[in-house]
């Protein structure tokens, strides 16, 4: 876990670049029904404004939320850090995901 805001801004940015960069190569290989260096390029150009989205979302709108459900209601101090990370990240996975697909959806939509 990040111990404060400045591991927890490196943490954030680093799996939302991940996350947003191999998603977008996923979804634009299923819309072109193949895997190739153009895939990768066309991706690669969405990138930035979807890095920015999720960025946004992760940090303003999950963050709270997420870790105030996780340890205000499930998360004890003398849980392990394995188990805090696993609670949280649950909690932070699944409206990530309803919030990236409809910015998807609206993306797509818009093309």
């Amino acid at each position: 876990m990040p111990r404060n805001k400045r591991e927890s801004l490196i943490y954030t940015v680093l799996m939302c670049a991940f996350m947003v960069l191999w998603m977008s190569i996923y979804n634009v290989a299923l819309h072109n029904g193949e895997l190739s260096w153009q895939v990768v390029k066309e991706a690669w150009l969405g990138f930035p404004i979807g890095f920015v989205v999720a960025m946004f979302c992760d940090w303003f709108v999950v963050s709270g939320p997420a870790k105030g459900v996780a340890f205000g209601k499930l998360l004890k101090p003398h849980h392990g850090d394995l188990r805090k990370v696993i609670t949280v990240s649950c909690w932070m996975v699944l409206p990530m995901v309803l919030i990236m697909s409809l910015y998807g959806a609206v993306e797509v939509a818009g093309t």
